[in-house]
């Protein structure tokens, strides 16, 4: 088939392909026994004929399509780049009235947590004073009884019924702090007087323990200044006797004092003799060993200091016998 038969009708190539299914269309008439050979090698030569029509289909579809595709691309990438002209121009438009959008947006969502808040305040008011005084609370009733909700927009049928709601649970609950604190403080009167009451009664046992103890002291110091007088009179005789005993240990202690003494200047003078004697013992020793060593060549001077030396421990393996 020539290009211009090809131009005038694109899919007249397929009529190629259509002729090969003619041609083993007339094969494909039976039906398979593959379990004989002759009958497997027919259909595996139907199935291979076939194959090849197929994979001549696929070409054919490719070649027919190509310059479709090509055209396709060109138009695609011609629309994107009008595309992004355009949005580069719409941009900045959609962009500043989508931030109003949002503004706007964002503004009446927190216009509207504001007047829900407000609503859930007022609902919660009751729970939240639970812990408050009856004033406190009267003062919060107070100022609910002022609430008209005027400027509630369209929460205002929400405010409406939360106020109400939280105007009866104040009011129920003004009237039962009062009660209770009015039971809480004659019960806090009765504690005090019972507790005065308890402190005048211990006050006067204590009184009446502290008079008994003085009085028992009393009389136990009455009684010991008895024992004590009658102790001192024991004393004093024992003291007598023991005074008594005393210079007659005094007066043996002073003889034998006096022999003592006596004794310690007999030893006293004796150890001073013995000191004399052996003083002069030992320079008798020193003068003939410096007169021995005066003989022997030294002078006078020289063999006192070498008898001084030798008696300090100065001359080593040299020694003097007293």
């Amino acid at each position: 088939m020539n290009s211009v038969e090809k131009e005038m009708n694109p899919l007249a190539a397929y009529d190629e392909v259509r002729a090969k299914i003619n041609e083993v269309k007339e094969q494909c008439d039976f039906i398979p026994d593959v379990s004989t050979d002759e009958g497997y090698e027919k259909s595996k030569r139907v199935s291979l004929d076939i194959g090849k029509i197929l994979s001549s289909l696929e070409k054919t579809r490719k070649e027919l399509k190509a310059d479709a595709l090509a055209y396709g691309r060109k138009v695609d990438a011609e629309a994107k780049s009008i595309e992004a002209e355009l949005t580069e121009m719409r941009d900045p438009h959609k962009l500043a009235y989508q931030e109003l959008d949002r503004m706007k947006k964002e503004r009446e969502t927190k216009r509207k947590q504001e007047l829900q808040d407000r609503v859930d305040f007022i609902s919660m008011l009751p729970s939240n004073m639970e812990d408050a005084s009856s004033d406190e609370v009267q003062a919060a009733l107070d100022d609910l009884l002022q609430e008209e909700c005027l400027d509630f927009y369209e929460f205002t049928e929400q405010a409406l019924k939360a106020r109400n709601a939280s105007r009866t649970a104040l009011a129920d609950m003004v009237n039962r702090k009062v009660k209770e604190e009015a039971e809480r403080k004659e019960f806090e009167r009765l504690k005090a007087e019972e507790a005065e009451r308890k402190r005048i009664e211990n006050e006067k046992r204590i009184a009446d323990e502290a008079r008994l103890e003085a009085e028992h002291a009393a009389q136990k110091a009455i009684e010991a200044e008895q024992e004590k007088a009658r102790e001192a009179e024991r004393k004093l005789e024992q003291e007598k006797e023991r005074a008594a005993l005393l210079h007659k240990k005094a007066e043996q202690e002073k003889a034998e004092a006096e022999q003592r003494a006596i004794e310690k200047q007999r030893l006293q003078e004796a150890e001073e003799a013995r000191k004399i004697a052996d003083k002069e013992h030992v320079a008798s020793i020193n003068r003939a060993a410096a007169q021995a060593l005066i003989d022997a060549g030294l002078s006078s001077n020289d063999a006192k200091r070498a008898i001084t030396a030798i008696v300090m421990n100065k001359v080593p393996n040299v020694k003097l016998t007293y």
